[in-house]
């Protein structure tokens, strides 16, 4: 289940930075500005009509904000607004306050009245300028299917976020506003919707603009009755990931679909064209959740018993049959993409959020298989 309330997103800047860079009047004489290189003429040109905005992570909604401003605002011959990477909003007022470089940041309306209130970071109303509000941003609170409200979650263990995150300090506060006590915990969004599904927190807050990145694709899988091939880790991995998998074979992918009885199917391009599931769905989700590969084995006694030099040409023929193997899938992906892309609405996904969520399934395998912790640190690292 998942609920959201709103909260302002606004753009501050020091006192001393609010006004547009003006040019330095000339105290030098005409020679002397002359002796300066074009190189040091051009790096103080530059410099002295750029603009900073500290936003937050790559995959926020107000790191995008940051950009939109950029590509509107921009104008070469006044200034340059350069959007930057940052932590979050509750950094961003300090990196704004304290960070050499930086001229204005974009955080939350509620962080500049908690801070304002503790006076934590000193008098911050003479310090910042409130410069304009941006968008709205909610708190999402994502919870098990045993909490039916969120006075529900009183005494249980519920993730607010990393110490000291917009998430973290936002949640308490909301919380102890409401007066509902929990147990915080201080995890990372993907850890923390990994215990999430483990059972070990009741609920999870997050801050974000819709669609929230971490969870949308998780999300969108909630239920779906999807065609897997047989495999029980295959099956085990969508469960976890919510998805309600049923095993099918192949030859009857098309007539589930077709008539509803499934609403999902997983398959590499090929298979897909082949099948021509692209006829009965609307959607194509680029999630590159599994690697399959298909391998010659042979009995180590037959293997023994054939000579030297016939091993050895088998064992070249399959290294390069590998290499053309590769080569040619790669071909058919960028071949099909787009034959699929007239028919479907092709969608990238966090990979990265699927990844996370799949940690339940690595320690599982990990217990239940020989050698299956150490198969997945390899993969691992080779990704």
């Amino acid at each position: 289940m998942r609920t959201a309330l709103t909260f302002g997103l606004c753009l501050i800047a020091l006192t001393t930075a609010v006004a547009a860079p003006k040019n330095k009047p000339a105290n030098k004489s005409t020679q002397q500005v002359q002796t300066v290189s074009p190189r040091e003429a051009y790096r103080a040109q530059l410099n002295d009509s750029l603009i900073t905005i500290m936003a937050g992570a790559p995959s926020g909604t107000d790191l995008a904000i940051a950009h939109d401003i950029a590509e509107v605002l921009d104008d070469e011959d006044a200034f340059r607004i350069v959007p930057m990477v940052g932590k979050g909003g509750a950094q961003s007022i300090k990196d704004v306050l304290y960070l050499r470089g930086v001229d204005m940041g974009i955080t939350h309306a509620n962080l500049l009245k908690y801070y304002a209130s503790n006076n934590e970071l000193g008098p911050l109303i003479d310090q910042v300028v409130y410069v304009a509000k941006l968008f709205n941003e909610e708190v999402h609170i994502l919870v098990r299917d045993n909490v039916a409200d969120i006075s529900a979650l009183k005494g249980k263990p519920v993730n607010l976020g990393e110490a000291g995150s917009d998430s973290d300090i936002t949640g308490h506060l909301l919380l102890q506003t409401l007066g509902i006590e929990v147990d915080e915990r201080h995890y990372g969004d993907m850890d923390a919707i990994a215990k999430l599904k483990s059972g070990d927190v009741a609920g999870v807050m997050m801050i974000g603009g819709k669609p929230l990145p971490v969870a949308k694709g998780l999300m969108d899988l909630r239920g779906l009755k999807l065609r897997v091939p047989s495999g029980v880790w295959r099956v085990r991995m969508f469960k976890d990931w919510g998805a309600s998998p049923t095993v099918l074979p192949y030859a009857q992918v098309y007539s589930a679909l077709q008539s509803g009885t499934m609403e999902g199917q997983e398959n590499p391009f090929p298979q897909i064209w082949a099948g021509k599931f692209h006829e009965v769905q609307k959607y194509l989700s680029l999630t590159g959740h599994v690697y399959s590969p298909v391998f010659p084995m042979v009995g180590e006694n037959w293997w023994q018993s054939l000579p030297a030099d016939v091993r050895a040409t088998l064992e070249r023929i399959a290294l390069e049959t590998q290499d053309f193997a590769w080569h040619e899938g790669e071909r058919m992906d960028r071949e099909l993409l787009p034959k699929l892309g007239a028919t479907l609405k092709v969608n990238e996904v966090d990979k990265n959020a699927f990844i996370q969520a799949s940690r339940a399934v690595y320690e599982e395998f990990a217990k239940e298989v020989p050698g299956g912790g150490e198969l997945i640190k390899l993969f691992q690292a080779l990704m």
